[in-house]
């Protein structure tokens, strides 16, 4: 049944990027990571209230590695998806494997350990995908673009290592989402204060900005669900399913199709980035 709740989350979590999408061109990316954090940190608080869950945390130096990672992760989410195809921006945004194993093969190079080959094969087949999505004759914006997606997957990465150690450490996972929230809105308010010229109210309370809210909050709480309740290495396989709705959502609304080596470039990424997640969950068992 965990398993339902993981394609679910994946389901909510891809409508919530086609919402994004589907915003007006005149709002700024960090007007809608603002309101988008708004939400979340709004559940947030409405989770500390209801578990009676204390905010003065243990670990300030994780905590505040894992808002770093994950402000800059997600608001480049929001701008990637905003200016290039809806499967290319998830998929990119599902990289973070790839990003994992290589902290892990260099932690083996560090130690002088036995060098995990197969690893280092998913990884360059994983980043010649890349190369697929990210070739010469793609204009050289979406290429900008691409880019960040790639820095985004990074950024993923070092936000996952810090959430792993600081629930090894024992901080409730409540608490480090409202810190996380908290930063997010802290770091969105700033930007929109500093650079935007004002939200408009039909874009705060339009029809995206509130679906984007609403698969937002439901995207999290199956996401908990499923990874409560399901097995981790299925949980982590299916986690992928968010390309395939992106794609199909991407279709449907967009009318986006990518090309061949786009296409191609995809399958070969998510291919290598599931490979990846299933061999370092099996042999170094971490989940």
């Amino acid at each position: 049944m965990g398993s339902f709740w993981i394609v679910l989350s994946t389901f909510f979590i891809s409508s919530a990027y086609v919402s994004i999408k589907a915003m007006p061109v005149s709002m700024a990316f960090y007007e809608i990571f603002l309101l988008r954090s708004i939400v979340v940190l709004t559940v947030a608080i409405c989770l500390v209230a209801a578990t009676k869950t204390t905010l003065k945390t243990h670990e300030p130096a994780l905590q505040l590695s894992r808002a770093l990672c994950g402000v800059g992760a997600l608001s480049i989410n929001i701008l990637v998806a905003r200016h290039i195809l809806l499967s290319t921006a998830q998929t990119l945004q599902y990289t973070e494997p790839l990003f994992l194993g290589l902290w892990v093969f260099g932690w083996y190079l560090f130690k002088g350990k036995k060098i995990p080959w197969m690893l280092f094969v998913f990884l360059i087949i994983g980043f010649a995908g890349v190369l697929l999505v990210l070739r010469p004759d793609v204009a050289d914006q979406n290429a900008l673009y691409v880019g960040l997606g790639l820095l985004s997957g990074a950024l993923s990465s070092g936000s996952s290592i810090s959430l792993r150690l600081l629930g090894l450490k024992g901080e409730p996972p409540i608490r480090t989402l409202f810190w996380f929230a908290l930063a997010c809105t802290l770091s969105g308010g700033a930007a929109t204060l500093m650079f935007s010229t004002g939200l408009r109210a039909e874009h705060v309370f339009s029809v995206p900005v509130l679906l984007m809210g609403v698969f937002t909050a439901l995207g999290q709480w199956t996401q908990n669900i499923g990874w409560k309740k399901g097995k981790t290495l299925l949980c982590a396989s299916l986690q992928f399913s968010a390309v395939i709705f992106a794609v199909i959502f991407g279709y449907l609304f967009f009318d986006e199709v990518p090309d061949t080596f786009t296409f191609l470039g995809i399958l070969i990424i998510v291919a290598a980035s599931l490979g990846a997640t299933i061999f370092r969950l099996k042999y170094y068992k971490e989940g």
